[in-house]
């Protein structure tokens, strides 16, 4: 993913890029890693703190750069940061990207057990039919920058964000109308 957002920039603007990923589900992953099997990489290599500075590594970012897990809200909160150390310079660009990748049931089983997940297999958020969420992967990312109209390719602007918490709500997963 972060190839395929930064392929075309020089190395000049990779300079000062920031690099923020949001990741959420991926801890599954060192279900998969073999005790017996352990190198100068092991820890590093499935630490979810770590995905963000592998990003910068390999790519010679000098900006901004973190791992971001608030769960679901993940992706969203990363934007939210990119965006605001864009906002006050210290970083010329940023690229977010967002991973939530499902790679073993035991996530799944206590959602399940803890009666989390949607019969239906439907999300009906804010509506009377809700009944828990769904569970969804993927992988995406993003370049931000500032809006300049000199730039030859605008996808989308992004005209604001923002981030709060529901506070106290009829339990930990469930929204709150009024803060949302």
């Amino acid at each position: 993913i972060a190839y395929e957002c930064l392929h075309d920039k020089t190395k000049q603007e990779l300079i000062s890029m920031g690099c923020f990923v949001a990741t959420s589900n991926v801890n599954e992953f060192r279900e998969y890693v073999d005790p017996e099997i352990t190198s100068s990489y092991s820890l590093s290599g499935s630490a979810n703190s770590i995905t963000a500075n592998r990003v910068s590594y390999s790519f010679g970012l000098e900006g901004t750069s973190m791992s971001i897990d608030t769960a679901c809200s993940s992706s969203l909160v990363a934007i939210d940061v990119a965006r605001t150390k864009l906002m006050i310079d210290e970083c010329t660009s940023a690229v977010v990207i967002g991973v939530s990748l499902i790679l073993t049931g035991l996530g799944y089983e206590s959602f399940c057990s803890a009666n989390m997940v949607s019969k239906t297999g439907r999300c009906s958020t804010f509506s009377e039919e809700a009944d828990g969420f769904v569970r969804g992967e993927g992988c995406v990312g993003i370049v931000l920058e500032i809006y300049d109209e000199s730039h030859e390719f605008v996808y989308g602007i992004i005209e604001s964000t923002a981030v709060n918490n529901d506070g106290k709500s009829a339990s930990l997963t469930a929204s709150r109308g009024p803060s949302q």
